[in-house]
């Protein structure tokens, strides 16, 4: 597993102004004559003082490369990063996209046990604006960017869903899992299939603070997700503010 080089604060506290970065992936390319290697690498992004800082040590890109390139002959080639286009298996049964890479490089996700139970999967607001809607069910906010699904024989997924800086909502791959191969939630998994969205990478969310880093700070998510029901007696919040 890569180091990531951020600071003591916290990973993905940017290490200059301490605003939370993003996980971005930057094309990288190392050519060597006629012959050339090129990487979508991950980065930690910070947009309010425009610092990046690379998520994998410069000295073990650079050795990659230089190892690649001496087994190449002649011509360019695209080499992956782990978790680039992989899918893993035990908790793959249900159809969601993922993006496999989050879960090798955006902090604290990776383990060495359960390996991708810990990978992010987003869905558009559509997905709660439903359930806010329904007359058996209701949406409440445990903070401003934790959130629970509420029905009469409990909350689901067991341990909610974060809603992220775009607005977006995700939960982990293995707790969709554990859900849905109970045979009384195959009702509800074409509406997660129909709500879900590509990866953006993003997981700063009280959400991710209290499960991944144990830290209750509330983060900083403004968003206006769910109209308020008349009569219905949600306890959600309406505006997403620290």
């Amino acid at each position: 597993m890569p180091k990531i080089e951020a600071s003591s604060n916290g990973p993905l506290h940017c290490p200059n102004c301490k605003d939370y970065q993003f996980l971005i992936f930057k094309k990288m390319g190392f050519q060597e004559k006629v012959r050339g290697v090129g990487y979508n690498l991950p980065f930690l992004e910070c947009r309010n003082c425009n610092q990046t800082n690379s998520v994998i040590p410069k000295k073990e890109i650079d050795e990659s490369a230089k190892k690649q390139l001496l087994e190449i002959k002649k011509g360019y080639f695209h080499i992956s990063i782990k978790g680039e286009n992989s899918k893993f298996e035990n908790y793959d049964s249900f159809g969601f996209k993922y993006d496999g890479r989050d879960y090798f490089y955006l902090p604290g996700l990776w383990r060495s046990w359960n390996e991708g139970f810990l990978a992010p999967v987003f869905f558009n607001r559509d997905l709660l604006l439903y359930y806010n809607n329904h007359p058996d069910y209701r949406v409440v906010l445990d903070s401003f960017s934790n959130v629970r699904i509420e029905r009469k024989n409990g909350s689901f997924p067991s341990r909610g869903l974060g809603i992220n800086r775009n607005g977006n909502i995700f939960c982990w791959l293995g707790d969709l899992h554990k859900f849905f191969s109970e045979p009384e939630n195959n009702n509800e998994l074409h509406r997660f299939l129909a709500s879900n969205i590509d990866s953006d990478h993003d997981v700063v969310s009280d959400y991710y603070f209290n499960q991944i880093e144990a830290n209750w700070t509330e983060s900083d998510n403004e968003f206006d997700i769910l109209p308020s029901p008349k009569g219905r007696g949600f306890q959600s919040r309406m505006s997403l503010a620290s």
